[in-house]
């Protein structure tokens, strides 16, 4: 978040030059111009909750439900586990 914010007010010249290279290899869509630190902070802020909000998504919800009803699907029978170990039991 710190290189983004550097980058989108030009907090340094580095940055500065590097939004321009960035600004050219995009073909020149966006202006090269720093943005207000305000509405920085506040892009910053967004994309920082958008990652916490995945990331919570990710570890607590949907897809660890989903997870579970996969887990339940792919598991192999009972009865083929035994007659594997049945199998190497034979060639041992």
């Amino acid at each position: 978040m710190t290189g983004l914010y550097a980058l989108m007010t030009h907090a340094q010249p580095f940055w500065a030059d590097l939004h321009a290279v960035l600004d050219k290899m995009l073909g020149g869509a966006a202006s090269g111009q720093a943005i207000d630190p305000e509405v920085a902070r506040v892009i910053c802020a967004v994309v920082l909750s958008g990652l916490f909000a995945s990331r919570a998504v990710v570890n607590f919800g949907l897809f660890k439900s989903m997870q579970k009803c996969e887990s339940h699907y792919t598991q192999p029978d009972q009865s083929l586990m035994v007659f594997g170990v049945a199998e190497k039991e034979k060639t041992q």
